[in-house]
């Protein structure tokens, strides 16, 4: 498709449909800016039949946010877990947090949410807004920036113009290597265990979280009834852990989390 001068220039460019670019779209189309969507990946499909690993917190703060772009009533008819309280406490020590919703006069302090279930979300919104185009499937090749407009050539051989561009893609961005914005990194000498997890007791709607000197140890509550754990352990305990079968595994994370 070959774009007119008309079509090929927009108020913003957002490199990255990840849950931070597609909600920054969606919420400057509102503000009536036409808007350029670029990730290399695929449509995102949420799946009834399909939980995904990757789910996240989302707070009354976030919560807001995506109300105020028509975005949570799509994403509460999907697999959502209100958590109406928060338990932390620290393995080396009697220190003991709990956060609850009623005690605030909340009815939850958030909702567990599936990764997928937000963008998807998102860019069915973004689909029918008429300000907002989206390239799905393609990428940044190489950006220009002028005295006044930038330019941005993409993978598919489309070049497109506008004043801003915004980089929501990622530690590896285009954007920040472009920009010449240097990254610092380090080793933090940690690994993660996700799973889900089948409790003998009702996660009754709590997040829970215990700090181990090896790493903190964190159980989400699903929809379903299953918690989401994530373990971030040293590399030596990470492969202990992961070499373990089912019933030896389900030992230590009761072990760790004092049978909660």
């Amino acid at each position: 498709q070959i774009l007119s001068g008309c079509d090929r220039r927009f108020d913003v460019i957002i490199a990255g449909a990840g849950m931070a670019g597609s909600c920054c779209a969606a919420a400057l189309a509102r503000l009536g800016l036409t808007i350029a969507l670029i990730d290399p990946g695929p449509v995102p499909n949420w799946h009834p039949d399909d939980y995904q690993l990757r789910v996240s917190a989302l707070n009354l703060a976030s919560e807001n946010i995506l109300k105020s772009v028509d975005a949570w009533p799509l994403i509460s008819t999907l697999r959502v877990s209100p958590f109406r309280q928060i338990e932390v406490w620290d393995a080396e020590s009697t220190g003991r947090l709990t956060f609850n919703a009623a005690d605030t006069g909340l009815s939850h302090l958030g909702h567990i949410v599936e990764n997928i279930a937000v963008t998807s979300s998102l860019i069915k919104r973004l689909s029918a807004t008429k300000n907002v185009r989206l390239w799905l499937n393609d990428r940044i090749e190489h950006i220009d920036s002028g005295t006044e407009d930038l330019s941005v050539r993409l993978a598919s051989g489309e070049t497109i113009v506008a004043t801003l561009l915004v980089g929501a893609d990622g530690t590896a961005s285009t954007v920040r290597q472009a920009a010449g914005i240097e990254l610092d990194e380090r080793q933090y000498e940690h690994q993660a265990i996700i799973a889900h997890v089948v409790t003998e007791k009702l996660h009754q709607e709590t997040a829970r979280q215990r700090f181990l000197p090896t790493g903190p140890l964190a159980t989400l509550p699903l929809s379903d009834g299953r918690s989401s754990i994530v373990w971030s352990a040293t590399p030596e305990l990470h492969d202990t852990l992961a070499a373990l079968n089912d019933e030896a595994f389900a030992e230590s994370l009761t072990d760790a989390l004092e049978g909660r």
